[in-house]
């Protein structure tokens, strides 16, 4: 309970710095963008399945898709009515911001006019996994495998960005204790 806890104050600092709160009158406009290029997988001598070259970043669970810069009323169409929802103005940009609490994961929004879209999607359990299948608890060698070596790692936190969207995984030792997607493009 701790670590979830953790792991949220952790997700709403790091949201809210990059929203850039604060700032004085600074209002972001979004870049909304779509792209549809699939993962390159390769296998090796023993038939392991490796990911060598990333053109895209998107959440997947059993028939759920999810691209950063969804509309989330695409998403909603998907998914159901969340378990959890939270809004409040936003600081960075015109409208509200909201945070929608599903089973497995949390997805986080940017407004534009009525409309919500996808900002960030962060794991809340290992129910769900990457499009790589990584899950909370997973090891370094299991990213390593399914991303690749092309990562940044700033105190534990490994980070492959592609096509406006970064996929960061935060390390305790050797397990991976966060996973989250982040919509970069938005914040330009």
């Amino acid at each position: 309970m701790i670590l979830q806890v953790l792991r949220l104050i952790a997700f709403l600092t790091l949201a809210l710095s990059l929203a850039g709160c604060g700032a004085e009158d600074e209002i972001i406009t979004p870049i909304i963008t779509q792209t549809s290029v699939e993962a390159v997988e390769s296998a090796n001598d023993d038939g392991i399945v490796a990911v060598t070259q990333m053109d895209r970043l998107y959440f997947i669970h059993d028939n759920l898709h999810i691209n950063m810069n969804d509309n989330m009323i695409d998403v909603l169409a998907q998914t159901g009515e969340p378990l959890h929802m939270f809004e409040s103005p936003s600081c960075a940009f015109e409208g509200i911001d909201r945070i929608f609490y599903f089973d497995g994961f949390i997805v986080d929004t940017f407004p534009v006019g009525d409309e919500d879209f996808v900002l960030a999607l962060v794991f809340r359990d290992d129910t769900v996994a990457t499009q790589n299948g990584i899950k909370l608890g997973a090891t370094y060698a299991d990213m390593v495998l399914a991303y690749g070596d092309g990562y940044d790692n700033m105190l534990n936190l490994f980070s492959y960005t592609i096509d406006g969207v970064r996929l960061s995984f935060l390390f305790e030792g050797d397990e991976i204790v966060d996973i989250t997607y982040y919509n970069l493009a938005a914040l330009i």
